[in-house]
């Protein structure tokens, strides 16, 4: 069997730095089963479909699909895949930090970000 997990840290890891095994190694222990794909921690919803989902839609084929939707306030970059409001510094050189940083201060409406998440999820 091949599982796949789709989302962010509550999905990006195998193995759990405290002495409990994670619910990933449970499952796959219990049904012997091959992880094919981990989450990406940070990542918003538009990373799990776009940079995690889309690569095995048709040409990896999984027996389970795990989606763990992550928070509505998150904003989708190529690469750098961890962008929400707590993440952005008041002060920094890099570019896309301060257009984050911009974009949460300037134009971000949470009810329209929310409403976006949930068409998105339907």
């Amino acid at each position: 069997m091949r599982i796949g997990f789709f989302g962010d840290s509550f999905c990006a890891d195998i193995e759990s730095y405290q002495e409990y095994k994670t619910y990933i190694s449970l499952l796959q222990q219990h049904y012997h089963a091959e992880i094919a794909n981990l989450g990406h921690g940070g990542s918003s919803v538009y990373d799990l479909l776009e940079l995690q989902l889309s690569p095995f839609l048709y040409d990896n084929h999984l027996d389970v699909y795990v989606f763990v939707w992550t928070d509505s306030m998150r904003l989708f970059h190529r690469t750098v895949r961890n962008l929400n409001i707590s993440s952005v510094p008041d002060h920094t050189d890099d570019p896309i930090l301060r257009a984050a940083r911009d974009f949460y201060k300037y134009l971000c409406d949470p009810k329209i970000q929310h409403l976006q998440y949930v068409a998105t999820l339907k």
